[in-house]
């Protein structure tokens, strides 16, 4: 399974801002171990109609409208293996609050990698039920980062 090149490519532990060493591998310093995955599926119009999902800590969640627009954790295309073409690492954003979990209303500059992972696991599905053009896995990504206090960062291609 292809879920989180960087993680999985080594296991050993450095201090970045933010890491925990003593229970979590961070290779490369991403933010809670949170990167964003996409796959490539070009449409007969040009466009990458290919799926997105998160990936953070050993964990998976993704939206889908296909499948009776709902969250699914753990994300189906990361489960078969569907070959990742782009991955974003991910940044803490320090404005804003926690939106779910046991954090919920915390500031995202106190926020800690628990709170992040914990909201993460909470996000819930978002109630979108029409235009799957707009309300996509992409926008899932973008919206479940912003409640739990992450956006994408630097992209890389496979």
């Amino acid at each position: 399974m292809q879920d989180n090149i960087f993680y999985e490519a080594g296991k050993m532990s450095y201090v970045m801002v933010g890491n925990t060493p003593v229970d979590k591998t961070d290779l490369y310093g991403l933010v809670c171990n949170t990167v964003v995955n996409r796959t490539r599926a070009i449409m007969s119009s040009g466009i990458n109609a290919g799926h997105e999902w998160i990936s953070y800590d050993g964990k998976t969640v993704g939206f889908w409208p296909n499948r009776n627009w709902q969250v699914i954790r753990p994300d189906p295309a990361a489960v078969a293996g569907v070959r990742v073409f782009w991955q974003w690492d991910t940044e803490k954003v320090n404005s804003g609050t926690i939106k779910w979990g046991p954090a919920a209303g915390k500031k995202c500059e106190c926020a800690t990698c628990d709170d992040i992972l914990a909201s993460l696991d909470a996000a819930p599905n978002p109630g979108w039920r029409r235009w799957d053009f707009i309300n996509n896995c992409r926008r899932f990504a973008r919206w479940a980062l912003d409640g739990s206090c992450l956006r994408k960062g630097q992209r890389t291609s496979f």
